[in-house]
């Protein structure tokens, strides 16, 4: 990142700063405080909004699942295992909810559970009890984050892995340039086999939360990820994909950062278009 962005005045120190600082952080703005910290940049991620008023542009807002799957899976739920979770999953889950409410779990608990992660609705069962197990005080160990996302990478999980990302203060789990670069892949990847605006959009929005979880946890956005973010954005056809690139483009050429050739044809191809 070009240094007068990621050093003036200090900018990054501040998170508010820091969401602004550059226009395609400002389009990835689903980005809201958390209620109990001004100082986190807690992502509530059940009630996300772009908001682009400073720019005259609209208000899109992106629906997110209302709940984890095991929001309020108890102990007496022990015999109904959701869809798609392993029935190993659920009995950890299940006593690993037994233990913290009657504050007898172990350490290795946790990653216990992790251990059995096999599907995508595994994860999202895992998401609920990492939340738990970080609310009832339990000790989370610093090499855990990476064996964690891992596992999670492993199952395709990967918006579990972005509404974590989103919520440091519930989760603690912090990602490293390689897992935003592995997010930006898996996002990009899925948006060509949608068909529906609405679906597509999503997708992107799901893109610039990635790039914006970059910023927040001061990782550089490197030339490659803003080459991601216009192809995907061009690639998607839509008015808003155009013109989400458009800002990208310009912020990019604000930076020194080059355009690849993949970028450059889909440039040309919709032109092309434009044109006729």
């Amino acid at each position: 990142m070009n240094c007068y962005l990621a050093r003036s005045a200090g900018a990054l120190k501040n998170p508010l700063a820091r969401s602004t600082l550059l226009s395609t952080s400002a389009l990835a703005r689903p980005l809201t405080y958390s209620p109990t910290t001004t100082a986190a940049f807690s992502l509530q991620c059940r009630k996300q909004q772009f908001h682009f008023s400073k720019r005259s542009m609209t208000t899109i807002t992106t629906p997110i699942k209302s709940d984890d799957i095991a929001e309020s899976l108890n102990s007496t739920d022990a015999l109904m295992v959701p869809p798609g979770v392993t029935a190993e999953c659920h009995k950890l889950f299940t006593e690993l909810t037994d233990a913290l409410n009657s504050a007898r779990a172990q350490p290795e608990d946790l990653r216990l559970l992790s251990y059995s992660i096999e599907t995508p609705e595994d994860a999202e069962l895992f998401k609920s009890a990492l939340k738990r197990w970080r609310h009832a005080g339990q000790h989370q160990e610093v090499t855990d984050n990476v064996l964690f996302l891992d596992t999670l990478f492993r199952v395709g999980a990967y918006d579990t892995i972005l509404d974590m990302l989103c919520d440091r203060p519930a989760y603690r789990i912090l990602p490293a340039v390689q897992h935003i670069e592995m997010l930006f892949i898996a996002f990009k990847e899925r948006l060509t086999h949608e068909r529906e605006e609405t679906k597509i959009i999503e997708g992107l929005d799901n893109l610039f939360r990635t790039f914006a979880v970059a910023l927040y946890t001061d990782i550089s956005p490197t030339e490659g990820m803003y080459n991601q973010l216009v192809l995907a954005c061009l690639e998607s056809r839509t008015a808003e994909g155009y013109r989400r690139a458009d800002f990208t483009l310009k912020e990019m050429a604000s930076l020194g950062y080059g355009r690849n050739g993949a970028i450059k044809q889909a440039l040309e191809s919709y032109n092309s278009v434009s044109a006729v």
